[in-house]
């Protein structure tokens, strides 16, 4: 997954990534879902890619970078409309993905004399997936793909018992 070169990166190094203990992924439905008056409901899917996943995120600042935060925001992220490179915790990996605010981190701020607390909605373009090789090659481990192929035994599945019927 290539992410576009023009991408502001998040100063990791001056404000951190975003506090596990708040973070939660929730990726949106790329399917609809109508109940039919009759019968079985109505399921289709929408799309196959580029699904947006919501992420609730939170940020423990030291007070003496809390201007240069929000600063960041409003003027690198022009308030935070655009879309910049982070790195997310996705299963076992940190890996960077495209992303924008949905909510600014100054509307839920919580300030201490030490810290400040923001809080934020994060849209992230599209979450990290293993693709489609890596998929079938965990299904199908200890084998390969062609190992498999190469051990399927078609008389179980396919006969041509229709040339026997009279």
């Amino acid at each position: 997954m290539a992410l576009p070169s023009n991408l502001i990166p998040w100063p990791v190094d001056k404000f951190g990534a975003p506090l596990l203990k708040s973070y939660g992924l929730k990726r949106q439905a790329n399917f609809l879902r109508t109940d039919m008056s009759t019968g079985h409901v109505r399921q289709r899917r929408i799309t196959a890619s580029q699904v947006p996943t919501t992420m609730s995120a939170e940020w423990l600042i030291p007070a003496n970078h809390r201007n240069d935060f929000i600063g960041f925001i409003d003027y690198a992220l022009q308030g935070g409309i655009a879309y910049f490179s982070m790195p997310i915790l996705v299963g076992d990996k940190v890996i960077e993905h495209q992303c924008r605010f949905i909510t600014h981190p100054a509307e839920d701020e919580t300030p201490t004399l030490r810290y400040t607390v923001f809080k934020s909605q994060i849209e992230v373009k599209q979450v990290y997936r293993s693709d489609e090789d890596d998929v079938v090659n965990a299904i199908l481990a200890p084998y390969t793909w062609n190992e498999f192929i190469g051990n399927v035994d078609m008389s179980r599945y396919y006969t041509e018992s229709w040339k026997h019927e009279q």
